[in-house]
């Protein structure tokens, strides 16, 4: 897995903001047809899932419904058969994810 934040405040992701994630954590994301998912972080051996629902709104917008944490709006930005990739604007700014098919 990837991620990025929008360093220099452009509104664009470039390539020089877009970083691998520390390879001893592990991030997976899974949307069912059900409209549930659930994200899986493991770091430091321990697994931490967080349940959500998901719908799909006009605009390619995924809400994310979390059972007990915030919805979350992310911006499907790409998908291809391998890959990917959804933007969310964050407190901190634009954050993008890359996500590789398992």
């Amino acid at each position: 897995m990837k991620q990025a934040l929008d360093d220099n405040a452009d509104g664009t992701i470039e390539s020089n903001e877009i970083h691998a994630v520390d390879p001893s954590i592990d991030d997976e994301i899974q949307f069912n047809k059900d409209k549930t998912g659930v994200e899986t972080v493991t770091a430091g051996g321990f697994a931490t899932p967080y349940s959500f629902t998901y719908s799909i709104g006009a605009g390619n917008i995924i809400q994310r419904i979390g059972v007990g944490y915030d919805t979350i709006n992310y911006y499907l930005f790409s998908v291809s058969s391998s890959d990917l990739e959804l933007t969310v604007n964050a407190s901190s700014g634009l954050a993008a994810y890359f996500y590789q098919k398992k």
